[in-house]
């Protein structure tokens, strides 16, 4: 799976999100945020990342993909560092943790190189 995604990553044939929220002309070689958005939920539900996609807001667990509107990055980058401190209830086991990177693969195969620079640039990840 992994070769996949980094494929799909360097590939200039697979569309990619740029970070635009409104919709894109259909001609345009990119995806809208609602295409974007129905790719990851495919792809994760082929690839068995879903436990991935929920974490914790306001005391309620919500699947990501289905309540983005709810989740800000900085929710998501709290919510995995809790869950990589071992000893809690919430710690990935090391079968999850294994899965991190091809979780995050997942995401950045379609992406776009200059979103994802973007966000390097302002979360530092």
């Amino acid at each position: 799976m992994m070769k996949i995604f980094t494929i799909a990553k360097e590939s200039a044939s697979v569309l990619k999100f740029d970070g635009k929220l409104e919709p894109v002309n259909e001609n345009d070689k990119e995806l809208d945020k609602e295409a974007f958005i129905l790719t990851n939920e495919l792809l994760v539900g082929e690839n068995g990342q879903q436990n991935f996609y929920f974490i914790e807001i306001g005391g309620k667990v919500v699947n990501v993909l289905e309540n983005y509107h709810m989740v800000s990055v900085e929710d998501m980058i709290a919510s995995y560092e809790a869950c990589m401190t071992s000893g809690k209830p919430e710690s990935f086991n090391h079968f999850e943790k294994d899965d991190l990177i091809m979780s995050r693969s997942l995401v950045e195969s379609h992406l776009s190189k200059a979103l994802t620079a973007r966000l390097c640039i302002r979360f530092g990840h």
